[in-house]
C-alpha cells in the first residue's frame, strides 16, 4: 500500500539511461544462457551469505573464562559469600537497605531466608566527595541521612555540568587507583562467591571480571559471579577504551536495569550484557529507574534473580542461562566484542555505476529544531543551565555557561536537515560524483519514524532522535523494510555496481533496511555504509537472531560502518549498529553539521580507491 505514494521515481540520469539502453540491447538478441549466468556469477566470487556464513564462523572470540575460587558458598555455614559496591557519591550505609530490597524475596529459597542464604560485605569508593556531589537538590538532601561521609570510585571528566556522563570522551578521574585498593581488598577479604554493584559499583565489577580473565592475580579466583545493576563500560571514544573487554567473558552474570534509567540511555547498559558470554548471562529489565530494584515476591525480575541464585548455590560452574525472555529479545544470538575481518577490495568492473545514496526523514529537522526550542522554553527537561557541582574530588565549581542538552539537541537538528542535495553541493566543489537521493511523497511526510517525546521511557538520558520503537498498532521494521524496497526498485544497481549508503537520523533506520536488500536480493555488498545520528534504540528484530542464517549479527557482511555523531552527542552505545557488520566499525565525531558531507564524501573517495580494476 506504500507503493503509490511513498517513493517518487527516481531520476537515472544520461548515464544511467544510456547503460540500461545497453543492458537492453546486450541481452534482446540472444536467449539466455545459464552456463555464461554461473560464470558471470563466479567471477565476482562467492555470494554474501556464503561470505556471511564464512566469516560468522570465526566472528565470536572463544569467551575469556574467568578463573573462579576453588570452591563456592564461602560464607559462614554455607552462605554465599558477596560484596556489594555502591553507587557513585553514597556509602555502604546508603547500600544496606538496598541490599535488603534486592535480596529479601529473591534469595530465600530452600525453607531459608535471605539471611540465611547469603552475607555480605561492602567495599567503599576510596575517594571522598561531598554530599553536594548529587546535582539534584532532592537526592543531596535525601543523602543527608546516610552521611557524614560519601565516597566514588572515580569521578567524571568532563563535568556533569558540561555532559561528563556519557560523554563521548568521557574519563574516569581516580579509576586506576580505585582497581588497585579493590584488588587489595579481595586478595585480604576474600575469596567470594559474588560481587554485586549498582551503577559505578557495577562498572568495578565488570573491571575485576575484565582483569582477571586478562590473569591479572589481584582478581583471578577471587570470586564467581556477578550481579550488575545497570552496569556500564567506558566508551570507545574515551581514553579507557582498552578497559573493554577483549573477548566476550566466561563467567556467570545477572545484568538488570530499567528503561527508564534516567543517568544514561538504556542501550549501554544492554551494551554490558553482550560482553557476557551468551550462555552465561541473564539479563532482567525492572522498573525502579536509577536505583537497586525493589524486588518484590511474584515479580519476572525477582523470579530470575532467585533461579540465578540457586544456580549459584548449586554449581556456578555448570550452570547456563535459559533462553532469552521475550523482553530481551533484542539480545538474542548476539554478542560483543566481533572478531572483524578487514574491509574487503571490491573490484571495479568497466561500466559499472559508483553512487552514493543518501537516505533522510522527511521534515526531520524541523521536527527536531521544534524539540529544541520545547526544551528552551521548559517544556521537558531544565529550561535554564543547571548549577554545576564539584569538580572532581572538590567542593565548588565554576558555573556553566549553556546547558548542554539544549546544545547537543540543536546540533542534531542541523544534521537532521541534511538531504542528498547537501552532498550534491560538496561533491560539486571537489568534482562530479553520483550523489542519488530519495523524494518522498506527501504522505510519507507526516510518518514520524521517531518516538513521541512525552512516550520516551526517560525524557532526560533519551531523546527522540535515540529511539525508533513501534507505538501501538505499529510495526515501524516491516514498514521500513517496504519503504526500503520500494527505494530499491527504482534505484538502478547491479551486481558489481559500487555504492555507498548515507543515512541520516531516523533515516538511517531506512538506509540500513535497504542496505541489507541490496545484499540479499542484488547480491552487492556496499562498499560503505554511514548512520549519520543514527537512533541507537530500535525495534527488538533488528537485532535479534531469531534464525541466524538470515537474523543476526553481520547483515551487512564486511561492509564498513561508520556511526557519525556530534561532538556534544550523547547517544547510547551504538551497538545495533556495531553488530550490523562483521567488517570495520568505527565511530566518527563532527563539530558541525556542514562538515559531515564532506567528511563522508572524503572518506567515499577513499573507499573508491581501494578498489582494484
Amino acid at each position: 500500500w506504500l507503493k503509490p505514494f511513498w517513493l517518487k521515481p527516481c531520476r537515472l540520469g544520461r548515464t544511467g539511461l544510456l547503460r540500461w539502453r545497453a543492458l537492453v540491447q546486450q541481452w534482446r538478441p540472444r536467449a539466455m544462457d545459464f552456463d555464461d549466468l554461473e560464470e558471470c556469477e563466479g567471477g565476482l566470487g562467492p555470494s554474501p551469505q556464503a561470505r556471511r556464513a564464512e566469516l560468522l564462523a570465526a566472528a565470536c572470540p572463544d569467551p575469556a573464562r574467568v578463573e573462579p575460587p576453588h570452591r563456592n558458598r564461602l560464607g559462614e555455614a554455607g552462605r554465599l559469600k558477596l560484596v556489594f559496591m555502591h553507587g557513585g557519591g553514597t556509602n555502604d550505609r546508603c547500600s544496606m537497605p538496598q541490599v535488603q530490597n534486592v535480596f529479601q524475596q529473591a534469595a530465600s529459597f530452600g525453607g531459608r531466608t535471605w539471611r540465611e542464604n547469603v552475607e555480605v560485605e561492602y567495599f567503599c569508593g576510596p575517594h571522598a566527595v561531598p554530599r553536594e556531589w548529587h546535582r539534584g537538590p532532592e537526592m543531596a538532601e535525601l543523602m543527608r541521612t546516610f552521611g557524614p561521609n560519601y565516597w566514588v570510585y572515580w569521578d567524571f571528566s568532563p563535568p556533569i555540568e558540561t555532559g561528563g556522563i556519557n560523554h563521548l570522551f568521557e574519563d574516569w578521574v581516580g579509576f586506576e587507583e580505585t582497581m588497585d585498593r579493590f584488588g587489595e581488598f579481595l586478595k585480604e577479604n576474600g575469596p567470594f562467591d559474588g560481587l554485586v554493584g549498582f551503577d559505578m559499583g557495577a562498572a568495578v565489577a565488570m573491571q575485576a571480571a575484565r582483569r582477571a580473565a586478562e590473569g591479572d592475580a589481584l582478581f583471578a579466583k577471587r570470586f564467581h559471579f556477578m550481579i550488575l545493576f545497570t552496569p556500564y563500560l567506558p566508551r570507545t571514544t574515551a581514553r579507557l577504551a582498552w578497559a573493554r573487554p577483549r573477548a566476550p567473558l566466561d563467567i556467570p552474570a545477572f545484568v538488570s536495569f530499567s528503561d527508564a534509567d534516567f543517568s544514561r540511555p538504556y542501550a549501554t547498559f544492554e551494551e554490558v550484557a553482550l560482553f557476557i558470554a551468551r550462555e552465561r548471562r541473564v539479563v532482567a529489565r525492572h522498573g525502579d529507574a536509577h536505583v537497586p530494584p525493589r524486588l518484590a515476591e511474584g515479580l519476572e525480575p525477582t523470579k530470575r534473580l532467585g533461579s540465578f541464585l540457586h544456580g549459584m548455590f548449586t554449581d556456578p560452574a555448570r550452570w547456563r542461562a535459559p533462553r532469552e525472555d521475550a523482553e530481551n529479545v533484542a539480545l538474542q544470538g548476539v554478542w560483543l566484542p566481533i572478531a572483524r575481518v578487514p574491509a574487503p577490495l571490491h573490484e571495479a568492473i568497466p561500466g559499472a555505476r559508483r553512487v552514493l545514496l543518501v537516505v533522510h526523514e522527511p521534515d526531520l529537522g524541523r521536527r527536531a529544531s521544534e524539540y529544541v526550542q520545547l526544551l528552551v522554553d521548559g517544556g521537558l527537561g531544565p529550561a535554564a543551565p543547571t548549577e554545576p557541582g564539584p569538580p572532581p574530588f572538590a567542593a565548588a565549581a565554576p558555573k556553566a555557561a549553556t546547558n548542554p542538552r539544549h546544545d547537543r539537541c540543536a546540533l542534531y537538528a542541523s544534521a537532521a536537515a541534511l538531504t542528498a542535495d547537501d552532498f550534491r553541493a560538496a561533491a560539486a566543489v571537489d568534482g562530479a560524483l553520483d550523489v542519488e537521493g530519495v523524494e518522498y511523497g506527501e504522505e510519507a511526510a507526516r510518518f514520524q519514524w521517531g518516538a513521541d517525546p512525552t512516550s520516551l521511557p526517560s525524557q532526560v538520558a533519551l531523546d527522540p532522535q535515540d529511539v525508533v520503537l513501534d507505538g501501538k498498532g505499529q510495526n515501524k521494521l516491516a514498514l521500513a523494510r517496504d519503504v526500503a524496497g520500494t527505494l530499491l526498485d527504482r534505484f538502478a544497481v547491479v551486481r558489481g555496481d559500487l555504492v555507498g549508503i548515507v543515512g541520516i537520523g531516523h533515516g538511517a533506520f531506512i538506509a540500513l533496511q535497504a542496505a541489507i536488500q541490496l545484499v540479499r536480493t542484488r547480491g552487492s555488498v556496499p562498499v560503505g555504509f554511514w548512520a549519520v545520528h543514527g537512533p541507537t534504540v530500535l525495534p527488538p528484530e533488528a537485532t535479534a537472531a531469531m534464525d541466524i542464517e538470515v537474523d543476526g549479527p553481520g547483515q551487512l557482511v564486511d561492509c564498513p560502518v561508520r556511526f557519525l555523531v556530534g561532538e556534544n552527542g550523547k547517544p547510547g552505545a551504538p551497538w545495533r549498529w556495531e553488530v550490523q557488520t562483521l567488517g570495520p566499525f568505527s565511530i566518527g565525531v563532527f563539530k558541525d553539521a556542514k562538515e559531515v558531507p564532506r567528511m563522508v564524501l572524503q572518506e567515499w573517495r577513499e573507499r573508491l580507491s581501494s578498489c582494484t580494476e
